[in-house]
């Protein structure tokens, strides 16, 4: 978004803070990366209330692909978190 003010433009950016976890079928695994994901909501600022609540999907998510998904044991799940002021964007891929 571009705003004219004492004939120069300025450009306001919004900043996304954006972070690949990859983890193997192991469910040991899981709070770490659950706890990462927690850190950077928090590190964006997010609510309380929304971080716990994108903890509670991604961990939903996590645990089903953990459970049932049959991905090769050399290959990792994925989770890619996106975190603005404005929005969460997960990403699953097995």
């Amino acid at each position: 978004m571009a705003r004219a003010g004492s004939g120069r433009t300025r450009w306001a950016v919004e900043k996304r803070l954006e972070q690949l976890f990859r983890i193997g079928q192991s469910p040991q695994e899981l709070p770490d990366v659950l706890d990462e994901v927690e850190n950077l909501c928090h590190a964006r600022g997010l609510a309380r209330e929304t971080v716990l609540d994108v903890r509670l999907v991604a961990e939903e998510m996590l645990t089903n692909f953990v459970k049932y998904a049959h991905v090769a044991q050399e290959r990792a799940i994925e989770l890619r978190l996106a975190v603005s002021s404005e929005a969460v964007r997960m990403e699953f891929r097995d």
